[in-house]
């Protein structure tokens, strides 16, 4: 007497291939069939190459982000004035070259102006590693001039502005092509910095195209 299937003998490609002739005793059955084999070799071989896949994007969103001047510059008399703050400002970062440049700024009264329109260093000995953390991280810092190691710390701090907070532009994990600085002569307390900074993230989105 013959023994029943087993569970492994029903999953064996020979009872698989079975089945699915079984099956197809339709030309469209037929056409099912081809294209499931499509689908699920397709989904496979995009599973398997998954890393590859995503690293290829990333680079491509890369290598294609850029600032956007127009909107910043339209965008700033509101940042401005919903953060109460001083000075909006997007520098250039390339932490690769070690490398910062003072891109646009526009002040409270609507003047144009930069602390240094000159390439700089972005970080130095005495830089602190939490800043540079959350900034990678795309969170938003808030700090004293007075702490600042670079150039335009020291500037910003003799023109009178005492607070600054920097945050990623955009602020996205794999697209990052400067920062947006905002800085107050009068700093906030701080549960109104905290609530200025949930705008000043959202308002970096706004600032870069990729």
């Amino acid at each position: 007497m013959s023994q029943p299937p087993t569970e492994e003998t029903k999953l064996s490609p020979v009872a698989i291939l079975d089945r699915v002739l079984g099956f197809i005793d339709a030309p469209w059955k037929a056409v099912v069939v081809v294209v499931l084999l499509i689908v699920v070799g397709g989904g496979y071989m995009i599973y398997q190459e998954r890393a590859r896949i995503a690293d290829a994007v990333l680079i491509k969103v890369r290598e294609g982000a850029r600032f956007d001047d127009v909107t910043f510059i339209n965008d700033a008399p509101r940042l401005l004035r919903d953060v109460h703050a001083d000075l909006v400002m997007l520098v250039s970062i390339n932490l690769t070259d070690n490398l910062l440049q003072d891109r646009l700024g526009i002040t409270a009264d609507g003047n144009r102006w930069v602390p240094s329109p000159a390439p700089q260093q972005a970080l130095s000995a005495g830089s602190s590693m939490p800043i540079l953390v959350r900034f990678l991280e795309k969170g938003v810092d808030c700090s004293d001039t007075s702490n600042f190691y670079n150039e335009d710390g020291h500037v910003m701090y003799q023109a009178g502005y005492v607070r600054v907070c920097l945050v990623s532009v955009p602020p996205i994990l794999g697209v990052q092509v400067g920062g947006l600085i905002v800085a107050w002569k009068l700093a906030l307390q701080p549960a109104s910095e905290a609530r200025a900074a949930v705008v000043i993230k959202a308002a970096a989105l706004r600032y870069a195209v990729w």
